[in-house]
Order: C-alpha cells, then sequence, then structure tokens
C-alpha cells in the first residue's frame, strides 16, 4: 500500500525521469508482461547474450533515472556462499513503461566459475539454490539492489 501511495505522487514521465522511491525487481515474463520470482522458483540455466551460462531474468525498476534508457547492471551469482560469476553490462536498455516502470530484458546473473566450462560441468548445479544479485546505476548515479533466491534448473 505505501508503495503504491508513493507511486501515486509521481507521473511516469517522472519516475522515468528519475523520482520517487527506487525499487528494482527480479522476475520473468514476455512482452510487457512481469512476474517477481518467488523464493525457491526454479530458474533454466542458459547461455546469455555475453556468454558462457547463467540464470536469466528480468528486472523492473522505479525511481530511477530511464528517460535516457541506459542503465549500468552489475550482475552476480551465488551459490553455497561462492561466486560462480560477475559480469558488469555498462549500457543495459531500460523500456520505460506506461505506470512509470522501467523494464529490462535479454541477460543473464553469470555462472562463469571454471569449474562450470561446459555444459555437461553444469550437472553439479542441478537443484541448487542460487542467489541472484543484481544492482542497477542510473547515469545520475542513483544506485538500487535487488535479490532473488531461485533453484538452478538444466534443459533436458
Amino acid at each position: 500500500m505505501f508503495l503504491a501511495l508513493m507511486v501515486s505522487c509521481w507521473s511516469p514521465e517522472q519516475l522515468c525521469a528519475g523520482r520517487g522511491q527506487t525499487s528494482l525487481v527480479l522476475g520473468e515474463g514476455s512482452g510487457t508482461e512481469f512476474t517477481p520470482f518467488e523464493d525457491g522458483q526454479v530458474v533454466q540455466v542458459m547461455e546469455p547474450p555475453q556468454g558462457g551460462f547463467g540464470l536469466p531474468f528480468r528486472a523492473r525498476s522505479l525511481g530511477l533515472r530511464i528517460a535516457d534508457q541506459f542503465l549500468e547492471l552489475e550482475m552476480r551469482t551465488e551459490v553455497d556462499g561462492e561466486v560462480l560469476g560477475e559480469f558488469l553490462y555498462e549500457d543495459m536498455i531500460s523500456y520505460c513503461q506506461e505506470d512509470g516502470a522501467g523494464l529490462m530484458w535479454g541477460t543473464a546473473t553469470p555462472i562463469d566459475h571454471p569449474d562450470f566450462v561446459a555444459s555437461e560441468d553444469l550437472e553439479a548445479l542441478r537443484g541448487k539454490d542460487a542467489l541472484m544479485v543484481v544492482t542497477a546505476t542510473d547515469a545520475i548515479g542513483d544506485q538500487v539492489v535487488a535479490e532473488a533466491w531461485v533453484e538452478i534448473s538444466l534443459r533436458e
């Protein structure tokens, strides 16, 4: 309820220009649809645009300046307290939605650990809990962090 009240104080244009309370949520969806990840949600490993392996996500932001569309994303995947990969995406496009939220897709938190070079190496991760951590920074330096606990799945 509080978030709804904060959002209603700003127009979509103002939110896309970097006004209001900041937030970032990781999830999934298609087109303009977005559904936040639930704790323990199963996420299938894929080969992301940056190469290697990763856990795909969409991200929905509020309050970050996305009027110029670009955000910097720092992405990290952890399993059993160990970092399996980190990646800095300097020009992530965030699309301003009608409600003033920014929507991003087409990337993944990385798995680029030396123990997981080939597809068959990933079997050790099947069913493991992973922490996906994404930090978004806008053009004026405002920053917000999102985390999601998911279960790793592999293609059969």
